[in-house]
């Protein structure tokens, strides 16, 4: 294929390693916003003097908001790559298992099939049919 891919070898496209790469560094950035949130809450609460359960609500509000999206694009570029990666080993193993007629045999097809017209032309010739020139 265009892309790299060698499903014969079972290798993965660089494309689909691109999109492993990419949702790896999300799942990273999705960690550390989720720590970074949790730090955040923790010292809101000690430098106001307030417990969490007086603002449960939103912390949780906050921690989610900072860090969801990254989970997200995280799970949907990995399903892409994974979608892809599967897509790509599948057709080639039709590719591999098609294989195309030779050459020759086709060309040999193409001759009789010419012969054959021809003999079909001069019989109905000699029967006193008329053949029009374009199929002589």
């Amino acid at each position: 294929m265009s892309n790299g891919t060698n499903p014969a070898n079972g290798k993965t496209s660089k494309l689909v390693l691109i999109l492993y790469i990419a949702a790896g560094v999300l799942g990273a950035l999705f960690i550390y916003m989720f720590i970074y949130a949790i730090n955040y809450i923790n010292s809101y609460v000690s430098s106001y003097g307030m417990s969490f359960g007086d603002m449960w609500m939103d912390a949780i509000q906050y921690i989610i908001n900072g860090s969801i999206n990254y989970l997200v694009f995280g799970l949907l570029v990995f399903a892409a790559g994974k979608i892809l990666d599967t897509v790509q080993k599948k057709s080639g193993e039709n590719h591999a298992s098609v294989e195309a007629p030779a050459a020759e045999s086709v060309t040999v097809n193409v001759i009789e099939e010419v012969k054959d017209e021809k003999e079909e032309t001069a019989a109905a010739e000699v029967a006193g049919i008329k053949v029009p020139p374009l199929f002589r």
